[in-house]
């Protein structure tokens, strides 16, 4: 255990190795208010289950997830719901630690992929309220609804509504209908 001394708290860092067996429970008693899984062989996410402290309450509990509490608990009890032991690393803390331990430096090369052959367009509803958009061929849409008040709607092989002033902006190459209230502007914008 790593204990910070800055002249009035003390902040306690340990990190514990477990294996926790088959089909069984295991209690940790170790003080903590924030605890944080490091590493994990489980397969899948609801393998294990944790509960803090003395609650009732079980959880499942994901690599990087750190929950903190306002008070230290004095327990950790750990299920492994599978037929196989599984190992665990977790972070148990007292206090507040941020940690900061990944450095990365050095260069990054990018390159950069230009959008080609825009095109933009305001569109208005006319009496039947519908506007074909056909963005085959092209590789993101961006369609804006104008209005203030009404919302839009999309139709293709789902539906989706657009409420006033918000954007639908996607990876979509198809043809679908925009349906809307006659004199209503939609903004569309397809990129290559």
């Amino acid at each position: 255990m790593i204990k910070i001394n800055n002249g009035t708290t003390v902040v306690s860092y340990k990190e514990v190795k477990i294996t926790v067996p088959a089909n069984s429970q295991y209690i940790l008693h170790s003080p903590y208010n924030t605890v944080q899984l490091l590493e994990s062989n489980a397969v899948n996410t609801d393998d294990l289950s944790f509960r803090f402290g003395s609650s009732s309450e079980e959880t499942t509990f994901t690599l990087g997830l750190n929950p903190t509490y306002p008070e230290p608990l004095s327990s950790l009890t750990i299920t492994n719901k599978t037929t196989a032991d599984i190992n665990i690393k977790l972070a148990l803390i007292v206090g507040d630690i941020k940690d900061n331990r990944l450095n990365v430096s050095g260069t990054v090369k990018t390159t950069v992929d230009p959008l080609k052959n825009i095109i933009a367009t305001v569109e208005t509803f006319d009496s039947s309220g519908i506007i074909n958009v056909d963005s085959l061929g092209y590789k993101r849409i961006i369609i804006q609804n104008a209005s203030e008040t009404n919302s839009v709607f999309l139709f293709s092989d789902g539906a989706f509504e657009l409420q006033p002033q918000a954007v639908f902006d996607m990876d979509l190459s198809a043809q679908f209908n925009v349906y809307g209230t006659q004199g209503q502007r939609i903004s569309i914008g397809l990129f290559n």
